[in-house]
């Protein structure tokens, strides 16, 4: 194990624990010697067993742990590479459809802002979101999305992205595949 994969906290009271239970056995055997109470040995005895215990289920977790993540991480990366997949294959169907989404921008005689604006809303991010990610107001996005919504006839962002979408979705049948 890698201990860049493991919780570096887990390790540390697992450490603690295993040098708990050592001193305590090497006390333990020390105190046997010199002939100690039985009450004395006895609860030395329970803290070698509970700590002995505790790192043990502490050692479990952190394989479970280390395992969990190794195989998020393999799940992972064959979603990675599924998407990467799709994207080399649909990559000209994509960039095919980009150009009909500007063409259209185009014959809406969007300004440049607005086209932007108008990708991200179909793309389904809020006023908020692009607003951020263009470092423009919240008020700002708002009157370019109102001018997308004037130059268009359109209604609102749901009828926007149907525009584009809706026959590309309607071309997919769901039960395809079954």
């Amino acid at each position: 194990m890698h201990g860049r994969h493991i919780n570096k906290n887990d390790l540390f009271l697992a450490l603690l624990l295993l040098l708990t239970g050592v001193a305590t056995i090497v006390d333990l055997t020390s105190d046997s010697y010199a002939e100690e109470s039985a009450l004395h040995l006895g609860i030395e005895g329970f803290i070698f067993l509970a700590s002995s215990a505790a790192f043990v289920a502490l050692f479990v977790r952190i394989k479970r742990d280390y395992a969990l993540l190794t195989n998020a991480r393999i799940e992972l990366s064959r979603k990675r590479a599924d998407a990467e997949s799709w994207k080399k294959r649909a990559d000209v169907f994509i960039r095919g459809l980009g150009a009909e989404i500007q063409g259209q921008f185009d014959r809406w005689e969007l300004t440049p802002a607005e086209k932007e604006v108008a990708m991200f809303v179909i793309k389904g991010f809020s006023h908020k979101e692009i607003a951020l990610l263009t470092n423009r107001s919240e008020r700002t996005i708002r009157q370019h999305a109102g001018a997308i919504y004037q130059k268009s006839g359109l209604t609102g962002r749901a009828e926007l992205s149907a525009f584009f979408l809706e026959d590309l979705l309607s071309q997919v049948d769901p039960t395809d595949g079954e």
